[in-house]
């Protein structure tokens, strides 16, 4: 797990995911997430990015700032549903 600061000043926390047959299998995963992905979460928002690049954990924080716009908004979860 990691957290940037991207030029806003939000704090992004950075942590990867791969998905688990003990919580979902495979099948519900959006195509392209199968293998796993980087999450980015703040505050107010979370993004996904397809894939779990090799060293993530190391890469420059620009690395991690530009993945982070590339990356896909996703709903956040009310707290009963979590």
């Amino acid at each position: 797990m990691r957290e940037v600061r991207d030029a806003a000043g939000i704090v992004w926390t950075v942590f990867d995911v791969v998905p688990s047959t003990a919580r979902r299998t495979i099948s519900q995963v959006q195509p392209g997430y199968a293998a796993g992905w980087l999450c980015f979460q703040c505050a107010t928002e979370r993004r996904r990015h397809p894939g779990v690049p090799p060293g993530w954990a190391a890469l420059p924080d620009g690395d991690l700032l530009t993945l982070i716009q590339q990356a896909q908004a996703q709903r956040l979860a009310p707290l009963g549903e979590l």
